[in-house]
């Protein structure tokens, strides 16, 4: 079933899963080509951010300058403290910063965990662990 939902419905979907103003347009068109094929709109937008948020589509290594751009910490924090979370992912082992990035992405434990061949729980025992060392780093 193919639907068009007005502008201002892609506009609102795309900024609650924390698009840079940058990439709204590009955002959107993606998300209404989605709708048009019939396909999930949310996770149209979503594969958007990654493939955006990435130095290359291959390596899947993330680029941190989107971290001003997204509302991912309180905003009230220095530029210092961008720079000290931004060390302290970069110590992560990279199983760690996968399922952290794919928590911030929204992403849920299934489906994490099906990319990565594990069980959803021990995807949430990650995602914990890793939180815990930002947040014990940022203290």
């Amino acid at each position: 079933m193919k639907f068009d939902y007005p502008y201002a419905w892609y506009h609102r979907v795309a900024h609650s899963l924390g698009v840079p103003d940058m990439w709204l347009d590009d955002a959107i068109q993606v998300m209404r080509l989605a709708a048009w094929q019939g396909h999930n709109v949310r996770f149209a937008c979503i594969d958007f951010m990654r493939q955006h948020i990435c130095d290359d589509r291959y390596s899947r290594r993330a680029t941190f300058g989107a971290f001003e751009d997204w509302k991912i910490i309180n905003p009230d924090y220095g530029y210092d403290t961008l720079l000290d979370l931004r060390r302290l992912f970069q110590r992560l082992n990279r199983r760690l910063q996968f399922v952290v990035l794919g928590y911030l992405y929204g992403y849920k434990d299934v489906e994490l965990a099906r990319k990565m061949g594990v069980s959803p729980r021990r995807v949430g025992q990650l995602r914990g662990r890793g939180l815990a060392l930002l947040r014990e780093g940022l203290i």
